[in-house]
């Protein structure tokens, strides 16, 4: 997945808190789960689009 989202301080915290509670409810072994390698990069992207 890749996407450029418009997010305020207060969001991209938001979004932050919510992949970190995300990961820690998954990141054990569970019956009937596969595991699964995934790579999320976010990051300011201010200077990387055209002005």
């Amino acid at each position: 997945m890749n996407a450029i989202f418009y997010l305020s301080d207060a969001e991209a915290a938001e979004l932050r808190d919510l992949l970190r509670s995300f990961q820690q409810e998954h990141i054990e072994p569970q019956a009937d789960a596969k595991p699964w390698d995934i790579a999320l990069l976010a990051y300011p992207a201010d200077d990387c689009l055209p002005h």
